[in-house]
């Protein structure tokens, strides 16, 4: 087995001048592992080894610190992975991990998004769905998480509540203008035809003074 002849950490790798003129470079991360000193015997099976575990640990290292900044599905947590030079069979893995520690959780992080999304503003589904696909978030998850939450939202309230925001400025136009203007509004938020009609009929009864233009 050859020696280690020098050891050398930089900013990201640590580097083995061994025996015989050959150099072994790990990700910094090894130093986790093991420790490594001038006259140590290397099995260079085990550097192998130690290699792949401290890559695990440095695709790891990142994944968490990218989660901390902000909550990532598990497309975007690959993807991630990926961008940065890991394998497929690292990335599955590691990904495979936060799974099972509860940490990625797209049924999870899906529902807090469309919640969100309609506390802010309403939304209809193909706007919400829309959403979340763009977080690679499965078609059929996001559209389980749909069926859950949208099941318990009344769609033409949601569109009460969006046209009463612009009805200040609808009421000057005439009727079809605004009606014309009132749904188009709806549609941008996905909001079926249907809720835009009954909302705006609803509003419109209120309001008989339409300007005459």
């Amino acid at each position: 087995m050859p020696l280690v002849i020098k050891s050398t950490k930089t900013r990201r790798s640590l580097i083995l001048d061994l025996e015989g003129g050959s150099i072994f470079e790990f990700p910094l991360t090894v130093t986790r592992l093991r420790s490594f000193y001038e006259g140590d015997e290397i099995d260079l099976a085990e550097l192998e080894s130690l290699k792949s575990k401290a890559l695990e640990i440095q695709a790891d290292d990142l994944l968490a610190r990218k989660i901390g900044l902000k909550p990532r599905t598990l497309g975007e947590s690959r993807k991630i992975l990926k961008e940065y030079g890991y394998s497929e069979e690292v990335t599955v893995r590691i990904v495979e991990r936060f799974v099972e520690r509860r940490i990625l959780d797209d049924y999870r992080l899906g529902s807090d998004l469309v919640k969100s999304i309609l506390k802010e503003r309403p939304a209809g589904r193909m706007y919400l769905l829309s959403a979340l696909l763009r977080r690679m978030i499965s078609r059929e998850m996001a559209e389980e998480i749909l069926e859950e939450i949208m099941s318990d939202v009344d769609e033409t309230e949601m569109a009460i509540r969006l046209l009463k925001k612009r009805w200040s400025s609808l009421k000057t136009f005439d009727l079809e203008t605004a009606r014309h203007k009132g749904y188009n509004h709806l549609a941008r938020r996905s909001l079926s035809y249907e809720a835009s009609k009954a909302a705006f009929e609803r509003l419109a009864a209120e309001e008989p003074n339409f300007h005459s233009g």
